[in-house]
């Protein structure tokens, strides 16, 4: 066995797979990346390698990892349990969210990122790169209590990890004029102490977001935030800088709702939501979050009313867009298929580009199909081929047979 500084791959892989355990996801992927070249087709290596990108929201490179192991050994029983489950209908749909919120950030729309990375921790808490985007979009709101939450949330789950303690410790540096680094005793220096403290902050702030994004490598592939969303990113949070001065935004009651607040969505009060212009913007959210987060728990009732509510105000942005997809979900999985074709049909016709029409027209040729409408049924699943060639949906067993019989 090949050895490095004096272990061998076996050594490094033990070695990650205790830091694994111990939610030192960071330092084991790099005795592991270490170990691969000394073992380059050690199949625990592999798939414990597939496992740390997972867990930092690398899913592309954690898929093909566990590609690999498959092509070196096509009945490895981790690798085939891994991939069923990430290639299950309802983990692609997660990353299917995933990916439109990252699209949000492109688009600079951070609220409405925040949301959706909100909803999807909800449903699975455990991946760092999405509490660190998270927590971009917290401080590009200039939220920077929520933004350090989020951040140190991450940390739970990967604690060693570069990008989240370069904020934490930097954020840390404006209290305390020597700071000693948990984990290397390093001292960092105070910054300046003739800069403005709310300035400081920001100029910080500014910086910081950049690091992060860079060091993440969030930029390397299309599907990921670009170079030009880091640069918007960093303009966004400069211009809050020359605010910061005149007023402490990141402290204000305003901008702060309430993440990590045992896990649940703060709403404004009824006089509140319902005070002059924010009427119809805080109805709208406060169905929504009552909605979807009774769909989560499955009291399919209560997620119904309210949802129908955010539909029927026909805003046309992200909640109503939103809320469209779910309350069609709610009745499908109640079988109530009169009213799932309904609204599934509204919302391939509103939003035909949007990330949840291939999602639509699936289940809208299911529900065809369980009601005995066969060439409405093929209707669809072609259209969804000739949309997604490559959706997950495609490989389905109903899709399948369907088609086969279309032939």
């Amino acid at each position: 066995m090949k050895e490095m500084e004096g272990k061998t791959g076996n050594e490094l892989y033990n070695t990650a797979l205790e830091k694994t355990c111990k939610h030192d996801i960071s330092s084991a992927l790099d005795d592991l990346l270490k170990g691969l070249e000394l073992a380059p087709e050690d199949l625990e290596i592999i798939n414990l390698v597939a496992y740390c990108y997972y867990v930092l929201a690398d899913f592309e490179t954690a898929e093909a990892c566990w590609q690999r192991v498959l092509q070196i050994e096509p009945q490895n029983k981790t690798a085939i349990f891994r991939l069923n489950d990430f290639q299950s209908p309802s983990f692609q749909f997660w990353l299917k969210r995933y990916n439109a919120a990252i699209k949000e950030v492109e688009n600079k729309n951070y609220d409405s990122a925040r949301d959706g990375l909100r909803q999807l921790l909800e449903e699975h808490e455990g991946f760092v790169g999405v509490y660190q985007i998270l927590g971009l979009c917290y401080l590009a709101a200039s939220d920077k209590s929520n933004a350090r939450k989020a951040w140190q949330k991450g940390l739970e789950f990967d604690l060693s990890n570069s990008s989240l303690l370069t904020y934490l410790n930097e954020e840390e540096k404006k209290n305390n004029p020597v700071l000693t680094h948990s984990e290397g005793k390093k001292k960092w220096p105070m910054p300046s102490l003739l800069l403005n403290r709310n300035n400081l902050a920001w100029l910080l702030a500014g910086i910081l977001c950049m690091t992060v994004l860079l060091q993440s490598g969030l930029y390397l592939n299309s599907k990921r935030i670009s170079k030009n969303t880091i640069a918007d990113m960093k303009i966004q949070i400069e211009e809050l800088n020359t605010r910061a001065g005149e007023e402490n935004l990141a402290d204000s009651g305003n901008m702060n709702d309430g993440f990590m607040a045992d896990n649940e969505i703060v709403i404004e009060d009824e006089e509140t939501a319902m005070a002059g212009s924010y009427y119809d913007m805080g109805q709208e959210k406060h169905y929504y979050n009552e909605g979807y987060s009774a769909y989560l728990e499955g009291n399919w009732k209560k997620a119904a009313s309210n949802l129908e509510m955010v539909v029927a105000m026909q805003s046309k942005n992200y909640l109503n867009r939103e809320a469209l997809y779910y309350l069609a979900r709610v009745y499908y999985l109640n079988s109530d298929y009169e009213n799932a074709q309904k609204y599934y049909l509204r919302y391939v016709n509103e939003f035909p580009e949007s990330n949840y029409t291939d999602d639509s027209l699936f289940y809208l040729g299911c529900i065809y199909h369980f009601t005995a409408c066969r060439d409405k049924a093929i209707e669809y699943f072609k259209k969804l081929q000739e949309l997604e060639p490559q959706s997950g949906y495609v490989m389905t067993k109903i899709f399948q047979e369907l088609m086969e019989e279309a032939e």
